[in-house]
């Protein structure tokens, strides 16, 4: 077993009460595309198994990466609306951190209204609005444009960890 595997471990549930997400998978390196390595989290209905999306976590820099970003989601058609995306987020923002990702880019189309919303409601820094250089398109389902933000990782940990703390006070 990958240290990364035992250190999530498929029974370690991050969970809100209402969805469930938990590491199913680490992906190894993709050289060519500067992607050290992708953590495939599953995300179900609480107490559930079938999955109604996921959050994928890239580590690595430069390249491709620079117009996909680190953190990619994607919520089943019917679960749409409900903010899971966003809630899974959080959720796996002090593992994320207890990681090493202090902070992270995400990216989107410029007309993804829907993620758009889900990106500045984790409170990102939009940073730039970028054109894709046709060598990437193929990569990113044919984008010619991102918007890129970063995500502070360590920030939303925090605030996790401080909301929790006085839930228990």
């Amino acid at each position: 077993m990958s240290f990364w595997k035992a250190f999530f471990s498929k029974e370690k549930r991050y969970t809100d009460g209402e969805i469930d997400v938990y590491l199913l998978d680490v992906y190894p390196s993709q050289p060519k595309d500067n992607i050290d390595q992708t953590f495939y989290f599953r995300i179900t209905l609480h107490g559930k198994r079938q999955e109604i999306g996921y959050v994928s976590v890239r580590d690595g820099e430069g390249g491709l990466m620079y117009y996909a970003g680190h953190i990619g989601y994607h919520i089943t058609e019917k679960e749409r609306g409900k903010h899971y995306a966003l809630r899974a987020c959080r959720l796996i923002a002090p593992a994320l951190c207890e990681l090493g990702f202090l902070d992270a880019v995400i990216t989107c189309n410029p007309d993804n209204e829907a993620s758009i919303h889900t990106i500045e409601n984790l409170k990102t820094l939009r940073e730039a609005r970028v054109p894709v250089p046709e060598k990437y398109r193929k990569a990113l389902d044919g984008s010619t444009e991102k918007l890129r933000y970063i995500w502070d990782i360590k920030a939303e940990a925090q605030s996790r960890k401080e909301n929790a703390d006085a839930a228990d006070a």
